[in-house]
C-alpha cells in the first residue's frame, strides 16, 4: 500500500541515519559489545527496535555470517548489521568499514559482491520465480569464484 511504502521509505532513512551516527562514533579499541550498544541506542532514540544487531571485527567478519557481538576489540575492519523494526515494518542493512588502506583481497571481494548483487537486481522482476532468481544467483556466485556460496 502507498502508506506502507512511505513508512518503509522513512524507516529506511531513519535506520541509515542511526547507522551513520554509529559509524562516526566508532574508534579502534572499542569492543563489539560497545559498538552494538551505540547502534542500539541510536535506533532506540528514534523509536526503532533493533531486532537484529550484529557486529564483527577483523578476522571474525570472515569466520561468521551472523556474528553476535563479543568482547573482541576493533583493530581495522568492522561489519555492522541492523534489522530495525518500527510500524510493524523491518528495514535491514549492513555496513562494512575499514580503517586505513583496504587490502586487495577485500577490494576483490567487494567487486565480486557488486557484480552478484547486480545480477540479483537485474533478475528480480515480475513473473520470475524465486527458483529462477536463485538459479541465477548460483551461476553468478560460481562465475565470481564462489561456487559454494
Amino acid at each position: 500500500m502507498p502508506a506502507e511504502q512511505a513508512r518503509f521509505k522513512e524507516l529506511g532513512g531513519l535506520c541509515a541515519a542511526a547507522m551513520s551516527r554509529t559509524m562516526t562514533a566508532i574508534e579502534p579499541g572499542m569492543t563489539e559489545f560497545e559498538i552494538a550498544s551505540i547502534l542500539s541506542s541510536e535506533t532506540g532514540k528514534q523509536g526503532i527496535i533493533a531486532i537484529v544487531n550484529l557486529v564483527a571485527t577483523d578476522e571474525r567478519i570472515f569466520k561468521y555470517r551472523h556474528p553476535l557481538p563479543t568482547e573482541k576489540q576493533l583493530e581495522r575492519y568492522i561489519m555492522l548489521v541492523l534489522c530495525g523494526r518500527k510500524w510493524c515494518l523491518v528495514c535491514s542493512l549492513t555496513r562494512l568499514i575499514h580503517l586505513g588502506k583496504i587490502p586487495v583481497e577485500i577490494q576483490n571481494k567487494l567487486t565480486s559482491v557488486a557484480k552478484i548483487d547486480t545480477e540479483f537486481i537485474k533478475n528480480t522482476r515480475p513473473g520470475k520465480t524465486i527458483g529462477e532468481v536463485f538459479s541465477m544467483a548460483r551461476e553468478a556466485y560460481q562465475k565470481e569464484g564462489y561456487p559454494d556460496e
